[in-house]
């Protein structure tokens, strides 16, 4: 049997959340792609900070993740869903 990694999984899982989370505030206030594609960007660049803020402050976050520490897997999610709600809310203004 195969088995995986949870803490892969977990932060794979939380990006794409905290990707989705403002995407879909713009959804639901803006029907123009050019908006939805702006906003997009917008949450794709402040998601890469955050995740370079959280490798500042934990180190070596991604030996950690690799080698399958959940603690580190979800205090990086944490980081990330934060910024995607305040994100979110500064978009739908």
């Amino acid at each position: 049997m195969v088995q995986g990694n949870t803490a892969g999984g977990i932060t794979l899982g939380g990006a794409i959340l905290a990707l989705a989370i403002p995407l879909a505030a713009t959804l639901a206030t803006s029907h123009a792609v050019l908006d939805i594609v702006l906003w997009g960007v917008v949450a794709l660049i402040l998601q890469l900070l955050s995740f370079t803020a959280a490798r500042l402050l934990i180190p070596d976050l991604r030996r950690q993740i690799e080698g399958g520490n959940t603690a580190s897997a979800i205090a990086l999610v944490g980081v990330q869903l934060a910024v995607a709600q305040m994100n979110a809310a500064a978009m739908a203004g």
